[in-house]
């Protein structure tokens, strides 16, 4: 489930993978996709982590709130949705989870209309 957060940087390597292939001298390309390599090295270690982390503690918040972080700060948001839910599952009064769960959700709905139109 974690590594399903890394889709999209997935395909930003294999669309500079891509380009690459077909333009082996586009020095942009490769230095471009040397960075999503990199990236996503670096991300898929981070989640890991925290991951790993929170099999040992569950209900440790903020492990869960660096993870919702993570998540966020990438563009994960249903990821970031999900896990700020969970926050408030385990403390219904939790600031910073009460404010970005409506943010998040109205950031959704948003990129759903703009997807339909």
């Amino acid at each position: 489930v974690a590594f399903l957060a890394l889709e999209r940087l997935d395909k930003s390597v294999e669309a500079f993978e891509e380009s690459v292939r077909y333009e082996p001298s586009d020095e942009e390309a490769q230095r471009y996709m040397g960075i999503a390599h990199r990236k996503r090295r670096q991300l898929r270690a981070t989640i890991k982590g925290i991951y790993e982390a929170i099999a040992e503690k569950p209900g440790d918040i903020t492990l869960r709130q660096n993870l919702a972080s993570v998540y966020f700060k990438t563009g994960f948001l249903q990821n970031a949705l999900d896990e700020y839910r969970v926050i408030l599952q385990i403390n219904p009064s939790d600031k910073e989870a009460g404010i970005m769960v409506p943010f998040l959700e109205a950031e959704l709905e948003e990129d759903e209309e703009n997807q339909i139109e």
